[in-house]
């Protein structure tokens, strides 16, 4: 039985070999993601376990990265301003059904990773620099996630990393190009509370390597077709990856729905 998921670097060494890098790179206009604008610095901490195992089908295999493939969906008249795309994952090959797939967009292979965004920021009302922790999903793609094997190669665990993060110019990978060590942080939760900061849901920090997985696969699990159909039939559904790659073409990229509805189908 094919599977819309696997684990580790391996598989975006033999993707990045077939493609393109700029066919990989998409805008990331959700909430819970992380990138970086260019020219921008950031600063992350890695809350995954790099040593993470689990057993899939019989055999023992790596948590992290997640690795998927995704379609990038536009929905030109969403009602609301950040839900204006929508992230499916690709689960053409397996026995689940594909709306995206069957209309012939394209998918993008990304892997997954949770980071917790700690950049400092200035205060409004006191001019101070003061950090705002939010958890953000890293979605890298191939050429990304060689950048961040190097990382992990070299210090064996990006668990509690502290990374300082740059991007260049626009042809540099979206989540980030330029990976500087900071520190590494033993206790996430104490380095909150150290800073002053309310505790927050760190999920997967801590975890084993099979509620991780759990994690991620509840995180990604497939969207039933039924609300699948309903999207592209609720909104005028344009392929993000086709359009951000310079690659339009109206026969296969839009699909227009009908009008806009506040029933956001929410990913």
């Amino acid at each position: 039985m094919s599977s819309w998921y696997s684990g580790g670097f391996e598989k975006s060494k033999e993707i990045k070999e077939r493609q393109d890098k700029g066919e990989f790179e998409f805008l990331n206009q959700e909430k819970c993601r992380f990138w970086v604008s260019c020219g921008q610095e950031r600063e992350i901490i890695f809350l995954d376990d790099f040593d993470w195992k689990a057993e899939v089908n019989g055999r023992e295999s790596v948590t992290v990265p997640f690795c998927r493939n995704e379609f990038k969906l536009d929905l030109n008249n969403a009602p609301d301003s950040w839900q204006d795309c929508v992230y499916l994952t690709d689960t053409s090959g397996s026995p689940h059904r594909c709306k995206p797939a069957e209309l012939k967009f394209k998918s993008n292979f990304v892997k997954a990773m949770t980071v917790l965004d700690v950049t400092p920021v200035t205060d409004r009302d006191t001019g101070q620099k003061i950090i705002r922790p939010r958890k953000k999903l890293l979605m890298a793609s191939p050429s990304a996630a060689a950048i961040i094997e190097t990382k992990k190669n070299k210090k064996g665990n990006l668990k509690g990393w502290k990374y300082s993060v740059s991007r260049h110019d626009k042809t540099d990978p979206r989540v980030g190009s330029d990976f500087e060590a900071l520190e590494h942080v033993d206790d996430v939760h104490a380095f909150l509370k150290t800073i002053g900061c309310t505790p927050i849901n760190l999920d997967p920090y801590g975890f084993t390597g099979d509620k991780a997985l759990e994690f991620y696969m509840d995180l990604f699990k497939p969207m039933p077709y039924e609300d699948q159909e309903n999207l592209f039939k609720t909104y005028n559904v344009r392929d993000g990856n086709v359009f951000l790659a310079g690659r339009v073409d109206s026969g296969q990229q839009s699909h227009s729905g009908g009008g806009a509805s506040s029933d956001t189908i929410k990913y």
